[in-house]
């Protein structure tokens, strides 16, 4: 659904992809041409899975995988200047994350200027505005709301 819904080319894109679970977000940007992705996940059961499907996928060149804290990888990423052109975050539904992930997000600029964010919430989860960041588009779908922003901070 998630690829139908936003109209943008991933050619050549860096992916980070938050809260993994199967990776398939970051494995379907790489197999609609992103060049790079990056995948987080506090379990160790996930990243072990998303390693086994970028395997299977032939992608394990492409990607890494990094077992952390969401919060904690975000901030490493800001020490260390990695800066990404889409994010996807797909959180845990009950723990309403959404805004401190777009938060931490901007807060620590890792998403390039005019990179996306894509984020999957609960539908009662809606996140706060933050300075730099347009929301292009929202859809409530059931118990589920994505959220496309765009960074124009310059």
């Amino acid at each position: 659904m998630i690829f139908n819904w936003i109209h943008f080319s991933l050619n050549g894109k860096v992916i980070l992809d938050l809260f993994a679970g199967t990776g398939n977000l970051g494995l379907e940007a790489l197999s609609r041409t992103a060049q790079y992705a990056t995948f987080i996940d506090c379990s160790k059961i996930a990243v072990e899975l998303v390693a086994k499907n970028a395997t299977l996928l032939n992608f394990q060149d492409r990607v890494t995988i990094i077992q952390d804290d969401v919060f904690k990888a975000i901030a490493a990423f800001a020490r260390n200047q990695s800066k990404f052109d889409v994010i996807f975050a797909d959180p845990p539904y009950n723990h309403y994350l959404s805004s401190k992930i777009l938060s931490a997000i901007a807060s620590h600029d890792i998403l390039n200027s005019g990179g996306a964010i894509i984020l999957e919430h609960d539908r009662n989860d809606v996140p706060i505005d933050i300075q730099g960041f347009s929301l292009l588009k929202r859809k409530i779908a059931g118990e589920t709301g994505i959220s496309l922003y765009e960074n124009r901070t310059i």
